[in-house]
């Protein structure tokens, strides 16, 4: 049985147009999907329930899918300086996540969004460390133009000297809040106030701090 060459032709340019069609849209709409979101702020840091306030600066830069439920890698930075505590000195944290949300409705006309994500964070206080997994639940609103967003999360220590006469890990439990105002479709300011709390057999290392930055969008 002979084969129509019409239909072979007819097949072989839909598939080379299905071909073309993949080259040419794939890279554009893996583009498009892609938004990076970095941010900025200084801030006063306090540790150990202290009142020794020392300034800090911070970094971030957060890429995102929003067309697929908000998913996103983001990578934070941030150092303080040296204080007069006698068993640590400058704070620095660098730190890891990835997230997704799952939650995207409204409560009497209020829209709010709920996700998760997990990550891997890194402290050091002068000579003590601390190396912790986990992740938590964010949230998010916008009430009066003011963009509000919280995070509470529990960080598993895997190894550090935070803890225990100073010879042991620290699990860390997260506390956060932010309000930010848009100042056009690009740019936002915002203010912030943040916990963690290393816990380990018992001693523990509290680190607050609170600021004001700025976020840009690209």
């Amino acid at each position: 049985m002979k084969k129509n060459p019409l239909r072979c032709k007819a097949r072989k340019a839909r598939k080379a147009m299905v071909a073309i069609a993949i080259i040419v849209t794939f890279p554009t709409a893996a583009n498009a999907t892609l938004r990076y979101d970095f941010r900025a702020y200084g801030s006063v840091s306090n540790l150990a329930f202290s009142n020794m306030y020392q300034p800090e600066l911070g970094l971030s830069l957060k890429i995102a899918r929003p067309h697929h439920h908000d998913e996103y890698i983001a990578i934070h930075t941030r150092l303080a300086a040296r204080n007069a505590d006698p068993n640590g000195g400058a704070e620095g944290v660098l730190s890891a996540y990835a997230g997704d949300k799952f939650l995207h409705t409204k409560i009497a006309e209020i829209p709010l969004t709920a996700g998760l994500y997990a990550g891997y964070q890194h402290l050091w206080y002068g000579p003590l460390y601390n190396n912790a997994v986990g992740g938590g639940l964010r949230l998010q609103t916008k009430v009066l133009g003011l963009i509000l967003t919280g995070k509470v999360g529990a960080l598993y220590g895997l190894s550090g000297t935070v803890g225990w006469h100073l010879n042991c890990p620290g699990n860390d439990f997260v506390f956060y809040g932010r309000a930010a105002y848009p100042v056009n479709k690009n740019l936002s300011v915002f203010g912030f106030v943040r916990q963690e709390r290393y816990v380990g057999n018992g001693d523990a290392l509290t680190s607050r701090d609170a600021g004001m930055g700025f976020q840009a969008k690209f």
